[in-house]
């Protein structure tokens, strides 16, 4: 009765649910008109028509939906709910109206009537879904509903917005929050004072509970499974089994589901933790066929015992850990970056991104470069957040989340909206906080096994989810409809990504299948899996008095060709809320590995029932390609190269094609400086470059790595570098005249020097550029200069004869005004007999004589014909043959000469030199 009630719970309730209770009439335009405005968005962000996003229902019109929309069954206490949404919802919200209005305005019932039967008729989430506050009072404080104090009447009238996660056997945090939320507005509304309302905040609200006790003889055959079922057909059908008679078909395996509850029920030791120090650890699974998505088989928990249990298979929520990697960060990476299974990465000291938190591995180091295989394997968290940060930079971030939807992981954004509704957090959806973090299961990825086996089966049918259920077909007994369920496969990823995958997680069961959680699920036909922990961090430390780092969840999954399982092991929310610092998994209960004992436990029973697990097939949509080991994209191997540095990997057909072996980008050369210096009788270019950023890379690199992080350093392997091949990064110069390459100088140090040649003209150009040891034809940007040579100094030598001089002056560009000067002796001829200006043997710069005149006399020499006459030819030929080009003896040349003519027949007398020669005189010699 209303009187019962204590005041307290009147003022909770109607602070948080209907501040105008005792004043309006059923409806409350102002808060209806607010909340309205709040549904109309959510209806167009979700897509979904709805009337649910909060705050438009009177307590008057909440007892209407509770009395005539929700139906308890009178035997078992089990509840249907009314539709919350859609157009079914709108018709339920308009009838809620009318029938308050009419409650009050008909006078029909009284405010104090009208509260008393809204509180008898409200879910409180009390595990069974019975109703009222009574059994609610009792369940959770063992009181009756008129002893209830402030914080426990807030706490009663927070949890009925959200049972399933404002209970503390969920989630006390949540829980907290909602109560303060509660208590503040009883503050605000002026319930409690000041003083009485920072009373109430003091009190830990775990405080306040009275432990749950149940007994074996409350266990029920299939309950854990029976209770997915019930849930799963109020979802497909709308109708309550319990007063609706209805034949429903369900895909349990009844000899897997039999071993199951002797497991739950602690009938098999060797599956029982609590043989272990009296472990109080909890476990959950769930098993799914690969094929249909249908569950065969559900762990709900040691000591199911009852109906409508928390399921902690299914209900429960829980970090997966480094269990969520294959599916997070490496599917999407075959997919859509091409990555092959030979990919590396390098296993560093990595900071989150806008923080100062370094993530490590789960033994506290890195190991340098990993491949691909490795990083699974060993569940290293660096490249699975690599891959992840790559991943999004190529789909973005929207599409990612779509995909992480689509393989079956929509819990923890539910989990976050829940929150952020209680909060009045308008402006976030739980899928915006998916991040990094969710490639390595922490942050805010909360999961449970249905989830996670659910993915698993996606991954090893060939890329198709299908979302897990236990129903096949229901049929209502009164009508004769058959409603079969509706889950189809859909394809989200393809048949090579999903391979790809399933090979990594069959490697880490090959890789450790005598060591660790593994070797209880090596068998001798291929077994895929993952394993994964979370841990307490150092601020759940202080809070639960817990170790810091140590476990609190592992998880294991495992499957066959067939079949998927996943498991949980971790503890209750009951029992960390103890804060009594035991809810962590020791040694003992780590070295027990129940889930590894339970997966392979269920391998066994599988295999029994439908045979061996095969390996899954290789499509031809998959490739093997070999190529050099760390490059990306991957490149072929150079004939003759080490093979030790040349690897195989399965990758995308699609994605199979390789590159020709190309070393790594080079820095760009900001700029270098040339300078001409002058050293003796030499001059010489003076080159310096900026240095290479990276020092590093002007040696070798050697085969272990070194990283630092916080002072501390570690030592990791390297698998491959491109000195290794292409050799270090080099300084070049290259030195050019009128445009052509004349020599090339390379080396390791920033300065360089060339010696000029004295007779070095044209356009000289030095081009400064970073290349490599071994391949020059890899360059950075050249930075070129163009010499000024006008400044270098030179000698100039003394000339012996014209040619040399020529030669001089082409090469300075000097014009020569040549004069002849004959000379009596014929050694002199061709001789210079001057220069003027005469700076032979004088050093000067080149810009004093580039583009100069210069007078040179040259010695000449006048041949008297007459007296070689009566001579011989061949004596006139001695002497002259090597200055005259064309001399011809007409006669015998031992004959005396009886005359000289031209090769016009001209007799000549005398003729210079010079001008013979100049001219190409032909001198024809007579004798007798």
């Amino acid at each position: 009765e209303y009187e019962d009630i204590s005041q307290s719970l009147i003022d909770a309730f109607v602070s948080i649910e209907d501040s105008r209770f005792f004043v309006h009439k059923g409806f409350d335009l102002p808060r209806f008109t607010s909340a309205m405005i709040k549904n109309v968005l959510s209806t167009i962000t979700s897509g979904s028509l709805s009337f649910d996003a909060g705050g438009a229902s009177t307590i008057d019109m909440q007892l209407t939906r509770n009395v005539l929309f929700m139906i308890e069954d009178a035997t078992t206490g089990e509840v249907s709910m009314p539709a919350a949404s859609g157009i079914a919802g709108i018709k339920r919200k308009v009838n809620e109206i009318h029938y308050a209005r009419k409650l009050n305005n008909k006078k029909i019932l009284d405010k104090k009537t009208i509260f008393q039967k809204y509180v008898n008729q409200i879910n409180f989430g009390t595990g069974n879904n019975m109703l009222g506050v009574q059994k609610a009072a009792k369940y959770y404080f063992d009181k009756d509903v008129s002893e209830l104090n402030t914080i426990e009447s807030a706490f009663l009238a927070g949890v009925i917005n959200a049972p399933a996660v404002y209970t503390p056997y969920y989630s006390l945090t949540y829980a907290t929050e909602r109560t303060h939320q509660v208590l503040y507005y009883m503050n605000y509304h002026g319930y409690i004072d000041d003083f009485e309302y920072q009373q109430a905040l003091s009190i830990p609200l775990e405080n306040i509970f009275v432990e749950q006790t149940h007994s074996k003889v409350d266990a029920l055959p299939n309950q854990a499974y029976i209770d997915v079922v019930l849930d799963e057909v109020e979802e497909l059908t709308g109708l309550n089994p319990a007063t609706t008679p209805m034949i429903i078909k369900t895909a349990m395996n009844p000899r897997l589901q039999s071993e199951l509850d002797k497991a739950q029920n602690r009938e098999i030791p060797y599956l029982d933790i609590s043989t272990v120090n009296g472990s109080n650890l909890q476990m959950a699974s769930t098993v799914i066929d690969n094929a249909t998505g249908e569950i065969i088989g559900i762990f709900g928990g040691y000591d199911y015992y009852g109906q409508r249990i928390f399921n902690r298979a299914y209900h429960g929520l829980y970090q997966p850990g480094s269990t969520v990697k294959p599916f997070v960060s490496y599917a999407p990476a075959f997919e859509y970056l091409g990555y092959a299974t030979s990919h590396t990465f390098v296993d560093e000291p990595y900071t989150w991104s806008g923080t100062d938190i370094v993530l490590k591995n789960w033994d506290n180091t890195y190991r340098g470069e990993v491949t691909l295989k490795q990083a699974v394997s060993n569940s290293y968290n660096i490249p699975a957040v690599k891959t992840y940060e790559a991943v999004e930079n190529k789909i973005g971030h929207a599409r990612y989340v779509d995909y992480i939807e689509a393989i079956g992981f929509t819990r923890y954004a539910e989990k976050l909206d829940a929150y952020f509704e209680m909060m009045g957090i308008d402006n976030k959806k739980g899928r915006d906080e998916f991040n990094a973090q969710f490639a390595i299961g922490g942050h805010e990825f909360y999961t449970n096994t249905v989830e996670l086996a659910g993915a698993t089966a996606t991954i090893l049918n060939g890329g198709d989810y299908i979302k897990p259920h236990t129903i096949r077909e229901v049929t209502i007994q009164t009508t004769g409809e058959t409603i079969e369920n509706p889950y189809k496969a859909i394809p989200v990823l393809s048949d090579s990504a999903a391979y790809l995958t399933a090979k990594t997680m069959r490697d880490v069961i090959d890789d450790n299948r005598h060591i660790n959680v593994e070797r209880y699920v090596a068998k001798h036909y291929p077994v895929y899996g993952k394993t994964g922990t979370t841990n307490w961090s150092s601020k759940d430390s202080e809070e639960f008095g817990v170790p810091s780092g140590s476990a609190k969840d592992r998880l294991l999954l495992t499957g066959t060709d067939r079949f998927s399982m996943a498991t949980w092991t971790g503890f209750d929310a009951a029992d960390v809320n103890k804060k009594d610092g035991k809810s962590y998994i020791s040694p003992a209960e780590h070295n027990f590995q129940a889930q590894g004992r339970l997966n392979g436990y269920i391998l066994d029973i599988l295999e029994e029932e439908f045979g061996a697990g095969k390996a899954i097939e290789r499509p031809s949509t998959v490739k093997e390609i070999t190529h050099i080991l760390g490059t990306f994209p991957y490149q072929s191997p150079i004939e003759g190269m080490n093979p030790d540095l040349v690897t195989k990997g399965l990758i995308k057909a699609d994605a199979a094609q390789l590159v020709p072996a190309t070393p790594p980008e080079l820095e760009s050369l900001k700029s270098s400086e040339v300078n001409i210096i002058q050293q003796g009788n030499a001059n010489y270019l003076e080159i310096e470059f900026d240095a290479y950023p990276d020092k590093s890379k002007l040696t070798k690199a050697d085969n272990t790595m070194i990283m630092e992080s916080n002072g501390r350093k570690y030592t990791g392997r390297r698998l491959f570098d491109a000195s290794w091949i292409f050799g270090p990064v080099r300084y070049q110069t290259d030195i050019l005249v009128n445009g052509e390459i004349i020599d090339s100088i390379i080396g390791d140090k920033e300065k360089q020097t060339f010696k000029l040649d004295s007779n070095i003209s044209g356009k000289i150009e030095v081009c400064t550029f970073y290349t490599f040891e071994l391949n020059q034809d890899k360059t950075s940007n050249k930075v070129c200069h163009d010499v000024d040579t006008k400044n270098l100094k030179i000698k100039v030598p003394r000339f012996t004869d014209q040619e040399q001089l020529d030669n001089f002056a082409n090469t300075y560009n000097i014009t020569l005004n040549t004069n002849y000067v004959v000379n009596s002796s014929l050694n002199r001829f061709d001789q210079i007999i001057s220069i003027n200006p005469n700076l032979q043997g004088k050093k000067v710069t080149v810009g004093e004589i580039q583009d100069s005149q210069w007078t040179v006399e040259i010695g000449d020499y006048v041949i008297n014909f007459n007296e070689y006459i009566n001579r011989t030819g061949n004596q006139f030929v001695e002497q002259f043959r090597n200055y005259i080009q064309h001399l011809e003896v007409n006669g015998d040349g031992n004959a005396r000469i009886t005359q000289f003519t031209d090769g016009s027949g001209t007799p000549l007398t005398s003729r210079s030199l010079s001008q013979i020669i100049n001219n190409g005189e032909t001198i024809i010699i007579h004798t007798e």
